[in-house]
């Protein structure tokens, strides 16, 4: 009888020993990738936040849900800062009437100023948040299986995304400072180019055929820059589907 009590006293103890390792399989059967999007749904509020039982983990979670949000608070900072912009001023540029009238240009290019630096620094806080969320994720404590998987489903949502929208920001800077040359040379031939008629009239051949090329070379920025607005749009919308979630609810536009 005594026997018979010690060892299920022995066998009580062995599993209370092993529940906490049953209890860390148990959370840790998520995929990689359901991981990230069940952070990223209770960081936006979709669903409850689900707190891991393991300390180590829950820190982890923790962490990365808060920085979640920063990047969603950093959206929606940019989308009003975005929409207070006047945008048609900027589709005014490159137009005749704002070749011939230095006033109107200076305006135009201004807004086109602002609008370039708000997505540039955009870009370069996101930067920044992506960075630190990486750093998360490689400092916390996981076995190193699980730190790779989460790492490469961070890399294939996440940053890639960003490789896409870096390009993005890099062809509009390059498209900018090549509409910039444009209103400079203008400015420096100021002489030779009026309106007429309503048209634009360059009274110099000269002038007329450098501008000429000066345009062809911009415009063939601006369409380097609008495909690769696109490639990031297509790249952004297809993990957001992945992640299960809509545009909205992390602050984009």
């Amino acid at each position: 009888m005594d026997l018979r009590l010690r060892l299920s006293s022995t066998l009580i103890i062995g599993l209370a020993a092993l529940l906490p390792v049953w209890i860390a399989v148990a959370q840790t059967a998520e995929t990689a990738q359901e991981h990230m999007q069940r952070l990223v749904k209770e960081a936006i509020g979709a669903q409850p936040v689900r707190q891991s039982r393991v300390p180590s983990q829950r820190k982890a979670d923790d962490t990365l849900r808060a920085q979640f949000r920063a990047m969603i608070l950093q959206n929606r900072d940019f989308a009003e800062a975005s929409a207070k912009m006047d945008k048609t001023k900027i589709r005014q540029l490159m137009t005749a009437e704002s070749f011939a009238d230095p006033a109107v240009a200076e305006v135009d290019l201004q807004e086109l100023h602002s609008y370039v630096a708000l997505e540039q620094e955009n870009g370069a806080k996101t930067d920044k948040l992506i960075a630190d969320l990486r750093n998360t994720l490689e400092t916390a404590d996981w076995a190193a299986p699980r730190r790779k998987e989460i790492l490469s489903s961070f890399e294939v949502l996440v940053e890639r995304p960003q490789d896409d929208r870096r390009h993005y920001l890099t062809a509009e800077k390059q498209w900018a400072d090549g509409v910039d040359g444009i209103y400079k040379y203008i400015g420096e031939h100021r002489k030779d180019i009026r309106m007429q008629d309503g048209s634009l009239k360059v009274l110099d051949d000269k002038v007329m055929d450098e501008l000429n090329g000066r345009i062809r070379a911009v415009n063939a920025r601006r369409e380097e820059m609008v495909a690769a607005m696109q490639a990031y749009k297509a790249m952004q919308k297809k993990r957001l589907e992945t992640l299960g979630i809509e545009r909205s609810d992390v602050g984009l536009p």
